[in-house]
């Protein structure tokens, strides 16, 4: 489980929270990475512009803009999720996976280690392959747990 979240993570246009009034501040996302932001390390220097949440966000001990953190699962890179696969079912297959992740440039990047694949995206190709028989479990070039900021 991450600690704190990576800068290079963080959506550009995500908000911040820097409300020390805060009654939800504790166990919301948006505080974590506002706080985050200050005590930044010195080796990993913060962004020093963007999006914040203002405290007129809160109404009654409320925030609009609360986010429980979530921690997610991501994977990306391909160079071996055809290795088990029969040549006669290879071609079929990855065109199912291209038709699933919705175009060929959403394929390359993930194959390339540019895209992450969400958790549902991952159970989506893990029942691409089990539906043509392959059973071992999917190997990805790289994975990750992070703070899911979909939300």
């Amino acid at each position: 489980m991450p600690t704190t979240p990576l800068f290079q993570q963080i959506p550009k246009m995500w908000g911040h929270c820097f409300d020390p009034e805060c009654p939800q501040r504790e166990q919301c996302l948006r505080h974590l990475t506002g706080q985050m932001l200050i005590e930044a390390d010195p080796k990993e220097p913060p962004p020093t512009m963007g999006m914040a949440v203002f405290p007129t966000a809160r109404k009654q001990d409320k925030c609009a803009h609360f986010v429980e953190p979530r921690v997610v699962h991501l994977a990306r890179g391909f160079s071996h999720l055809y290795d088990e696969v029969k040549h006669c079912d290879a071609q079929g297959l990855r065109n199912a996976v291209l038709s699933f992740l919705g175009s060929e440039g959403s394929y390359y990047r993930t194959a390339h280690c540019k895209r992450w694949l969400t958790p549902e995206e991952q159970e989506g190709l893990v029942a691409l392959f089990r539906e043509r028989g392959y059973t071992a479990p999917l190997t990805f070039d790289e994975e990750i747990d992070t703070y899911d900021y979909s939300r």
